[in-house]
């Protein structure tokens, strides 16, 4: 899809016009052969080059020439189960300012849909950095998501115990590791354009990227720290676990003696040899008693020392 935004100072809200002009902001997301070539036409570039833009392997990098800006960073979105990163690229040349992407992100629903009040296309270095801004601001967002996926599953875990609840633990695990992975990954060109190897900042530009490496770094700490808890997390699980299989066993095991106790009286009392009480008419009820006497005792040593 093809959408080439403008708006200018005065505007109250942005229009959508049907050919890109100088100063123009040209969104592609998940473009057909046919608009990639007429942008990569417009632009002067080979369509094949505009296209390698879109490869969602391609890692956040910053590149800087004569000609052109190009700056690639990764969003996260969210899918039907669980969430995914996905990139976006930003590409500065002529005049224009375009965004490639492949899936729909939520930084760019931002601006079209109005929750970016102050935005200029022909403000090309403004408008980046405006764009920088959403993407650390739907980290945080995502942040905020899994928090309560972490929470709803840990208490799952505990409650129900049923092994689905561990797989959901290693999905929200899962998750934050590649939040986090990305996050890093984005910090690093937030700080290469810190640095001036990217556009020419002016001293407002500059603060404001400054406080973008600085809310990245904060999340990179909390990431890491839900890492921490959730491997803690599991390690209860699997004490607590392994605590309660050791008590079941307790258990089996004191029954099983207990058990023992009249089977090997009537084993005994099954041999063909003399036995005491052999000859005497009441033996049955005499190995019968002393059976639950035993049993009985067994019992009662079993639950002193809190096995049963």
């Amino acid at each position: 899809m093809l959408r080439v935004i403008n708006r200018r100072a005065g505007m109250r809200t942005h229009e959508l016009l049907k050919r890109p002009r100088r100063g123009c902001w040209i969104d592609l997301e998940a473009p057909t052969r046919a608009e990639l070539e007429s942008i990569a036409k417009l632009l002067e570039i080979a369509p094949e080059e505009l296209a390698s833009l879109l490869d969602e392997r391609e890692p956040p990098k910053l590149e800087k020439s004569k000609q052109q800006v190009v700056v690639t960073v990764l969003v996260p979105y969210t899918k039907r189960k669980g969430m995914g990163i996905s990139t976006l690229t930003i590409l500065i040349k002529d005049g224009y300012l375009i965004t490639l992407h492949k899936r729909k992100l939520a930084p760019i629903d931002d601006f079209l849909e109005g929750r970016v009040k102050q935005f200029q296309t022909d403000k090309r270095l403004r408008l980046l950095i405006q764009l920088l801004a959403r993407i650390v601001a739907n980290f945080v967002t995502h942040l905020k998501l899994v928090e309560k996926s972490m929470e709803r599953a840990e208490g799952e875990l505990f409650t129900s115990m049923r092994p689905q609840s561990i797989l959901d633990i290693w999905e929200v695990r899962r998750t934050i590791i590649q939040l986090n992975d990305a996050v890093m990954a984005n910090d690093r060109v937030l700080t290469m354009i810190l640095r001036g190897r990217g556009p020419r900042l002016y001293k407002e530009d500059r603060d404001v990227i400054g406080d973008l490496v600085l809310e990245s770094r904060h999340l990179t700490r909390v990431l890491s720290l839900y890492t921490e808890l959730l491997t803690n997390t599991m390690d209860a699980y699997v004490s607590l676990i392994s605590n309660n299989l050791n008590i079941v066993m307790k258990r089996l095991t004191s029954l099983a003696m207990i058990a023992a106790v009249p089977t090997i009286l009537s084993s005994l009392y099954g041999m063909n040899v003399r036995l005491p009480f052999a000859e005497n008419p009441n033996a049955f009820s005499i190995i019968l008693l002393l059976s639950v006497i035993l049993s009985l005792l067994l019992l009662v040593i079993f639950k002193r020392l809190d096995w049963i």
